[in-house]
């Protein structure tokens, strides 16, 4: 499974995002993946959706994809924190690698940052655009 971070999932609900095509093309090369996405990382990428009104447009937009939403769960609050101690990420992005830790797969992202943090700890790394 390739666990998507929320760059990945905005530029493709957004054609004006400066990623757009890069997104749209890479999930096109990958459509035989399994794509995860922390339900955290869901939430952020529908925020702009959600402002213009058109949430479920796009989250079934997003659902084409198969896309599978990956549950934050209970007692893993404490591995979260160390990603984010140790790699220095903001929140979302610690969650976004910790949720390709946890599912054991690899992680793309639009964010080079995201990606050397990934790779650094041993995760298959796809940097998007």
């Amino acid at each position: 499974m390739i666990t998507l971070d929320a760059g990945v999932l905005i530029a493709y609900l957004r054609p004006e995002d400066g990623h757009h095509a890069a997104a749209v093309e890479w999930l096109a090369a990958n459509v035989l993946d399994e794509f995860g996405v922390s339900v955290v990382t869901l939430a952020e990428a529908l925020v702009h959706p959600a402002e213009a009104g058109v949430v479920d447009t796009a989250r079934r937009s997003l659902e084409k994809l198969g896309i599978m939403p990956v549950p934050a769960v209970a007692g893993e609050e404490a591995r979260i924190a160390r990603v984010r101690a140790e790699t220095r990420l903001r929140m979302p992005d610690a969650i976004v690698v910790h949720t390709a830790e946890a599912v054991g797969g690899g992680l793309a992202t639009t964010d080079a940052r995201v990606a050397r943090a990934a790779q650094a700890r041993g995760i298959e790394a796809h940097l998007v655009g």
